[in-house]
């Protein structure tokens, strides 16, 4: 795909740990009370087939912080063969605290493919440039904006090769038919060599939030497979997952309410069937867009608490430099 540069704005060049450094000496004073400061400005709304649809909650603030994970019920709407769509609400100990947009993909109608470009767009922009059905963010970046971990793009591998922070992979488009057409792999329970070239689209992620097979694993709930251990960051996720009946599954938080720890739980307590989980990049880069001859939704990351400092910049779409695109096979 040829690249499309479009004029950026300084504000959208800026780099995620210079917009910290920039709120740096305003962040202990986001925390009012029991209210947070961003709590009341504009924001971006997500958009479901053109109508705004508010998020059912932002922050984690002055909501349940244990308990167990229930949700609306799962609706699936098919947006076109092999592709469906559900956004419901999450309940912790009855009461409302997230939604989260999910869509779920059959690898037998459907194509992975790993873009990356430096001159970095939104996920929008990214959306227009790549004629993906669906687009979302990818893992994590170097401040040179390279792959923090191993990326696969039309078979051509490249990023760091020996990161061992990297728990996980999402892997597509086989060379050998004995193979999944997609697959997460658990890299703590197995690795694989690159260099074989099995694999044309494929990237590294962490931590992995959820393995439901049988293994030993450093951080373990006592009731599941639950890989990350507690903090109190707070923000928007992306996570990718396999469910037991091989379809790939995408979630995006609109809220900020899920620790990536809380996450890995509602994971193993959803209905959604989840196999394993891998988190992709969260917070600001956290973004996912949806366009069919049907539908379309977009929603952007923007929310984030880390205890009790709010830097959250509402309103922010934050140019990112890869995504993952999703193609009618």
């Amino acid at each position: 795909t040829e690249k499309v540069k479009y004029p950026l704005k300084s504000s959208d060049v800026m780099q995620r740990r210079d917009l910290l450094k920039v709120m740096g000496v305003t962040t202990a004073g986001f925390f009012l009370g029991q209210n947070l400061f961003s709590q009341h400005q504009p924001y971006n709304v997500p958009v479901l087939n053109g109508k705004e649809v508010d998020p059912i909650y932002r922050h984690a603030a002055d909501y349940p912080s244990s308990g167990t994970f229930t949700h609306s019920p799962i609706q699936w709407e098919e947006i076109r063969k092999g592709l469906d769509f559900n956004r419901f609400i999450v309940y912790r100990k009855g009461q409302p605290i997230d939604s989260i947009a999910v869509v779920k993909i059959n690898p037998e109608y459907n194509d992975f493919r790993m873009f990356h470009d430096k001159s970095r767009m939104n996920v929008e922009r990214w959306q227009k440039t790549i004629c993906a059905d669906v687009v979302f963010n990818s893992s994590y970046y170097e401040p040179d904006l390279e792959p923090t971990g191993v990326a696969i793009i039309d078979g051509k591998v490249g990023g760091n090769l020996y990161n061992k922070k990297m728990a996980g992979a999402f892997l597509a488009n086989p060379t050998k038919k004995t193979f999944p057409r997609a697959k997460i792999m658990d890299l703590r329970k197995e690795r694989i060599d690159y260099r074989k070239g099995e694999w044309l689209t494929g990237i590294e992620s962490f931590p992995m939030l959820l393995d439901t097979e049988k293994n030993p694993c450093e951080y373990k709930d006592k009731k599941g497979n639950v890989l990350s251990a507690r903090t109190k960051w707070h923000a928007n996720r992306t996570v990718i997952c396999d469910d037991y009946d091989n379809n790939i599954i995408v979630l995006a938080t609109e809220g900020g309410y899920f620790s990536l720890y809380d996450m890995g739980l509602f994971l193993r307590d959803s209905q959604l069937n989840v196999k394993h989980g891998l988190n992709l990049d969260g917070g600001y880069e956290s973004q996912l867009a949806i366009k069919t001859k049907t539908f379309d939704y977009v929603t952007y990351g923007q929310w984030e608490t880390q205890g009790e400092k709010d830097i959250s910049i509402p309103l922010i779409r934050i140019p990112i430099p890869a995504v993952l695109g999703v193609f009618p096979r």
